[in-house]
C-alpha cells in the first residue's frame, strides 16, 4: 500500500555504498596520519595553477547560469573532446554536468524506460548500478570474463550476445576500465558496435579516465566507430586530469536524441554544475591543461610501476593497468567467499592500508579488491604497498 510510512519500492533495490560494510572503520583509521587510504578513486595533486587563480569575487560566478553549462566551457569542452579523439564532438551536443555522474544520470534518464534491460560490462564503476536502478531500468551485469580480464573481441561479443533479450535497450561500458585498468581496442569496440547496431541498442561510454594514461599519445576515444555517433553518449570528467573532483565538472557528449532533451532533464534534477568549478576548468583548458595532464600521466606511470614492483608475484593481478587509477587484485585463493574477503580487507586496515571490496564492481567479483595508486603521493603509496605485500605474501 502506498503512502506513509512506506518508501518507494525502488529505494530498496539500490546498492549500498561499496564501503558501507566498514565505513566507520575507515573513518576512524583516517584519523591516523600513518594510515594509507587506497580504497577511493582519487588523485592527490592540487588543481592546475590557472584553475587555482580564478577570482571568485566575480559576481556572475555566484548567480544562476545556463542549465547545460556556460557556453564558453561547452565550446572548449567540445574542442577538448575532439583533441582526445572523439571526432564527432560538437558544442551543440556537449553539456557540462555535475561530474560524470551527473552526465550519466541525464543520459540514462533520457534513454531508458522502466523495465528496459541495460547490459553493463563488469567489473565496472559501481555507481552506474544505482543510476540505472533509480530510473527503473533492469540491470544486466555481464562479466567480460570470469577473472575480469579483457578477452578476445569475439569472446567479448559472444558474452554480450548471450545476455541480449527482446527487452534489451542499451549497453554500458567503462573505457579505460575502472577497476581493472584495461582499455577496449578498436577491434573490441567494432565487435560490440555490430551488436549495438543490429539489435537497436543505445550505447553509453564512460570515459572518465580517457586522459589519465601513462602514454597520452594513446586515445581510447578515437577507437569508437563513427557509425555509433547517432546512438552513443560519452561522458568524461575533469575530476582526475584537472584535480577538480570536489567541484563536480563533467562533460556529456550526447547522442543527438539525448542532446535535444538533456537541458530539460538536467533542469529537473541537478540544474547546472558549480559555476566556480566551470570557471576553474575553463581557465585550465585555456592555459595549462596540457601541462596538468602530462604531470598526472607521469603520476599514473609511476603508480603503475610501484604497484607492479611490490605486488607482482605476491598476489595475482587481473591485468597490468594500461590506464586509469587502479589495479584489480584477484584474491580468490585467499578468500573463500565475500565475507572472507571483507575480513581480509579489515585485516588490511589493521595494518594501516585500505582497499575497495570487489563486489562493489559487480556481483561476480566478491573475492577481488581494487587498489587506487593515484590517491596518495608515491612515498605514501610505497608504504601502503609494502604493508599489503607483507600481509598478502
Amino acid at each position: 500500500m502506498p503512502g506513509y510510512p512506506h518508501l518507494a519500492p525502488r529505494v530498496g533495490t539500490l546498492r549500498p555504498s561499496p564501503f558501507a560494510a566498514f565505513a566507520d572503520r575507515i573513518a576512524r583509521a583516517q584519523r591516523d596520519p600513518e594510515f594509507v587510504p587506497l580504497h577511493l578513486g582519487d588523485t592527490y595533486p592540487l588543481p592546475p595553477e590557472a584553475a587555482r587563480r580564478v577570482v571568485i569575487d566575480e559576481p556572475s560566478l555566484h548567480r544562476y547560469g545556463p542549465v547545460g553549462g556556460d557556453l564558453e566551457l561547452r565550446e572548449a569542452g567540445a574542442a577538448d573532446l575532439r583533441q582526445l579523439g572523439l571526432s564527432w564532438a560538437e558544442t551543440a551536443t556537449t553539456f557540462v554536468t555535475p561530474g560524470a555522474t551527473g552526465g550519466l544520470d541525464v543520459a540514462c534518464a533520457t534513454l531508458f524506460a522502466p523495465g528496459d534491460e541495460v547490459i553493463v560490462l563488469t567489473p565496472s564503476w559501481p555507481l552506474i548500478f544505482g543510476i540505472l536502478t533509480r530510473h527503473g531500468a533492469t540491470l544486466v551485469q555481464t562479466p567480460v570474463s570470469e577473472s575480469g580480464a579483457l578477452p578476445e573481441p569475439s569472446a567479448l561479443a559472444a558474452r554480450v550476445e548471450a545476455a541480449l533479450t527482446d527487452k534489451s535497450a542499451g549497453l554500458y561500458l567503462c573505457n579505460p576500465n575502472n577497476p581493472v585498468g584495461f582499455t577496449y581496442s578498436a577491434e573490441h569496440l567494432a565487435a560490440l558496435c555490430e551488436l549495438v547496431v543490429s539489435r537497436g541498442l543505445w550505447f553509453v561510454c564512460d570515459s572518465v579516465y580517457t586522459d589519465l594514461l601513462p602514454d597520452l599519445s594513446i586515445k581510447p576515444l578515437a577507437a569508437l566507430p563513427e557509425s555509433l555517433a547517432e546512438r552513443t553518449s560519452v561522458v568524461t570528467s575533469y575530476s582526475k586530469s584537472l584535480g577538480l573532483a570536489g567541484h563536480r565538472v563533467g562533460l556529456l557528449s550526447a547522442a543527438p536524441a539525448v542532446a535535444a532533451k538533456a537541458a530539460a532533464m538536467q533542469t529537473f534534477t541537478t540544474y547546472h554544475p558549480s559555476r566556480i568549478g566551470q570557471a576553474m576548468a575553463l581557465a585550465s583548458l585555456q592555459r595549462d591543461a596540457a601541462e596538468s595532464r602530462a604531470g598526472r600521466s607521469a603520476l599514473v606511470k609511476e603508480g603503475i610501476e610501484l604497484t607492479l614492483q611490490h605486488l607482482r608475484g605476491v598476489v595475482p593481478l587481473v591485468a597490468e593497468p594500461e590506464g586509469g587509477a587502479f589495479v584489480f587484485l584477484d584474491l580468490r585463493e585467499r578468500a573463500a567467499d565475500g565475507d572472507a574477503l571483507l575480513q581480509l580487507l579489515l585485516d588490511c586496515m589493521d595494518q594501516g592500508v585500505s582497499l575497495a571490496p570487489g563486489e562493489a564492481f559487480g556481483d561476480d567479483f566478491a573475492r577481488f579488491a581494487r587498489l587506487c595508486y593515484t590517491a596518495v603521493p608515491p612515498e605514501r603509496l610505497r608504504v601502503g604497498l609494502e604493508r599489503l605485500a607483507q600481509l598478502l605474501g
